[in-house]
This record gives C-alpha cells, structure tokens and sequence, in this order.
C-alpha cells in the first residue's frame, strides 16, 4: 500500500512531515525503503513499483536495481510509528486517532478503531437494503412479463382462431366456386 494522506498525520508541523514524504506517491511512507545512491527514503511498495518499469533512481536518475534497496533506519520507523494518525475511516467520519503502526497498512482487515466496524455495518445495511430493492424491482419486473407474455399467449391464441375461421371461410369460398363452374 503506497503512503497515507498528509492530512491524517495529527500534532506534526508540515515542515516535520516533509522529512517523512515519499518522493513517488507524495504521500506519508509506509513501510519506508532507504536508496543507497542518494540516500532517500520512498515507500516500499512506491520503489519496487518504480522498479519494475524503470531501472534508474528517481531522485537522481542513476542505474538502480532491486539490491541497491534497503530497509529505512530504525529511527525513521520508531518516528513513524509513534506519529498520531486519524483512523481510517476518517473521510467517512470516524473521529479516532492512533499511532501510524496500529493502522490497516497490511490490507488485512484489521482496524483501529469500533467506529470503523460500526461504519462498515451502516454500510453494509444500506447494500443489503438496495439489494432487497433491488429484488423487489426485479421481482415486479418479472410478474410484468409474465403478464405481458400471457397477453400475447392470448392474442395469439384469438389471432389463431381468427386465422383458422378465415381459412374455413376462403376454403367455403373456393369450394362454392368450384361447384358452380362444373
């Protein structure tokens, strides 16, 4: 997962913060990589991803591969796992703030705070509340083609038995006509 938003971080001056940019996403690092030619720190995910597409530094443009990458200074992760972060559900309303390291950064579902759970129910209803809306409309939509294809069964039944007595009616006719030329 490539950094977190500069917004999130709570109680750093912006001038601190920039010392904790990632220069690919411009975002807060997670999980914080150290190059060895120029000795900037990007976000794991953000160099392997540069690296993949590019063989040079982004910073300064020199030969870089795989193995010129290094994991940050333990400074640099203590700093960052002691910064104060608002959860991750912030956006959606979630007022909680925690250290950067008890945040989901893994992806594995594994949030800070109950407000996110609770969040995540209130959003989960409002799916299932348009599903069943959903079914519903679907549920009617069906019953009116059911009845619309029952409409045209009977039509065409009528049509059918209109057709067969027009039928009998020009076979009379033709049977009329040949009995009257012999």
């Amino acid at each position: 997962m490539p950094g977190f938003e500069r917004s999130r971080v709570v109680g750093v001056s912006d001038e601190e913060l920039d010392e904790f940019i990632c220069g690919i996403c411009l975002k807060v690092f997670v999980n914080p990589v150290v190059i060895q030619c120029c000795q900037q720190s990007y976000c794991s995910e953000c160099i392997h991803n540069w690296l993949s597409n590019n063989n040079t530094c982004p910073n300064d443009r020199k030969e870089l591969s795989v193995g010129d990458v290094g994991r940050a200074p333990r400074l640099v992760y203590n700093l960052l796992n002691k910064m104060q972060v608002k959860c991750d559900f912030y956006a959606m309303g979630c007022e909680s703030v925690c250290k950067s390291c008890e945040l989901d950064v893994d992806g594995n579902g594994d949030y800070n705070c109950i407000e996110s759970l609770l969040i995540m129910n209130k959003n989960f209803c409002e799916e299932i509340k348009i599903l069943k809306a959903d079914k519903q409309n679907l549920l009617l939509s069906m019953t009116e083609v059911i009845n619309m294809a029952r409409v045209d069964l009977d039509n065409c039944e009528v049509k059918s038995q209109r057709m067969s007595a027009t039928e009998v009616d020009v076979c009379v006719g033709s049977v009329q006509r040949g009995h009257q030329e012999v």
